[in-house]
């Protein structure tokens, strides 16, 4: 019982437990995950291209949740990024989870600003709000599955 406890816990936190390396590993995840990310978009949403043009900056983040039974892991990364000054902050959110419910999940999201001090909020940290709720149930080859809620994304806090 205790190894697989113990298992679990270093399961969970091995899948979500947050940004581990150098400090160059680190700004090279970040540089990814936006590169990536940005691409992603743009390319399912063309429109989202003039969205950022116009902007005073934006967020890109991901986040990972991994949940058995009562207990879980998540953990958040992402970059904010002013683009007059070219000023980039890096934001972590690590975390646990309890509750009932098993599984796993990631996410990506990119938040796009107009106002400057918005974004600035975020930067350093003033923005962290969010709920979710989520329900999933099956029954032989019928199921169901929903959530609900603000983005926890936004639970994300400077590192």
């Amino acid at each position: 019982m205790l190894l697989s406890v113990t298992a679990l816990a270093f399961t969970m936190s091995a899948c979500a437990g947050g940004l581990t390396g150098s400090k160059e590993e680190k700004l090279a995840y970040y540089d990814n995950l936006e590169k990536e990310t940005l691409e992603r978009l743009v390319k399912e949403n063309p429109k989202a291209e003039e969205e950022l043009a116009q902007s005073v900056g934006y967020l890109v983040a991901d986040k990972k949740v991994v949940k058995a039974v009562m207990i879980g892991a998540s953990g958040g990364a992402g970059v904010v990024v002013e683009k007059a000054s070219r000023t980039r902050s890096y934001l972590r959110n690590p975390g646990p989870r309890f509750g009932v419910g098993m599984g796993a999940r990631a996410v990506k999201a990119v938040l796009i600003f107009q106002d400057v001090d918005k974004l600035r909020d975020l930067a350093s940290g003033k923005w962290h709000v969010g709920a979710a709720a989520e329900a999933a149930a099956k029954a032989g080859d019928v199921g169901a599955a929903g959530s609900g809620g603000t983005t926890d994304l936004l639970d994300l806090r400077a590192d």
